[in-house]
């Protein structure tokens, strides 16, 4: 059983369709990169995945469970934590307080006391680099520590699934290289992790498998060696989507035509 599964899972605004018909399936262990051009819809789904957007269509289910329309914070205490493109911390808490407060609203069925949200707090900043800055205010962070905070904040929740919206955003070559060792190590400390992000050689250098969004639909997925010799993707990358799309949902259907015709040679 996949550790998350979504099943044409839509959204709509407006007329604008931004998210249209995707399944996807996420196995417990994995590190999956979510790439596309600007304005694909990559964050609109991962919005939808944890709760932060109500689905216009489909369905969403965690470990078997449906979630399609469960509120984020319950999501949260299952075992689902995200960070955001922008970082959100609350200026008028310092560093230790704001892993603190997420570690006493986080999974359930573990202790929420003061005190022991406190020291998880101190191993999680310890974990992401942080301590050293536990008692000073976020506005002393650099967008590289920031993003970590972003990082740190969602840990404290002990989340079994691990969304990162851009994490490398705004960093420079080095504190990318850091990023993507951190990321490395949850994983490797068991967080299956989704994560989306624009330098292409970062995301295929730690991901399992590539999923790839054009329109707000489903281009390609696999290896990342697949992924990226993949010339629809090449063309989408270079600006080609629409034919892109069109040719991609003509081989499925085609597909479906010759499996629905008995036909195994395609």
């Amino acid at each position: 059983m996949s550790l998350l599964q979504c099943a044409k899972l839509g959204k709509r605004f407006s007329g604008l369709q931004a998210v249209d018909s995707i399944d996807l399936s996420i196995e417990k262990g994995e590190i999956v990169g979510l790439i596309g051009p600007n304005g694909a819809g990559k964050t609109t789904f991962v919005n939808l995945l944890t709760g932060e957007l109500p689905v216009t269509s489909g369905t969403i289910t965690y470990q078997g469970q449906d979630i399609t329309r469960m509120p984020q914070d319950k999501r949260n205490r299952l075992g689902l934590a995200r960070t955001f493109q922008v970082p959100r911390p609350f200026h008028s808490m310092t560093i230790l307080e704001n892993v603190t407060l997420a570690a006493l609203f986080g999974r359930a069925g573990r202790p929420h006391d003061r005190r022991s949200a406190v020291r998880k707090a101190a191993e999680i900043l310890e974990r992401t680099g942080l301590y050293g800055n536990a008692g000073a205010s976020t506005t002393t962070l650099t967008t590289a520590g920031l993003k970590r905070l972003e990082v740190a904040r969602a840990l404290a929740t002990e989340p079994d699934i691990l969304f990162l919206d851009e994490p490398l955003g705004g960093l420079n070559q080095s504190e990318a290289a850091d990023a993507l060792k951190l990321i490395r190590s949850l994983n490797e400390a068991g967080v299956t992790i989704l994560f989306i992000e624009h330098i292409i050689k970062a995301v295929s250098a730690v991901s399992h498998r590539i999923v790839v969004i054009a329109r707000g639909q489903k281009l390609a997925e696999g290896t990342p060696s697949a992924v990226l010799s993949n010339e629809e993707v090449k063309r989408a990358y270079l600006g080609n989507i629409s034919s892109a799309l069109e040719r991609n949902a003509q081989r499925r259907k085609q597909t479906n035509a010759a499996v629905a015709g008995g036909q195994t040679d395609v």
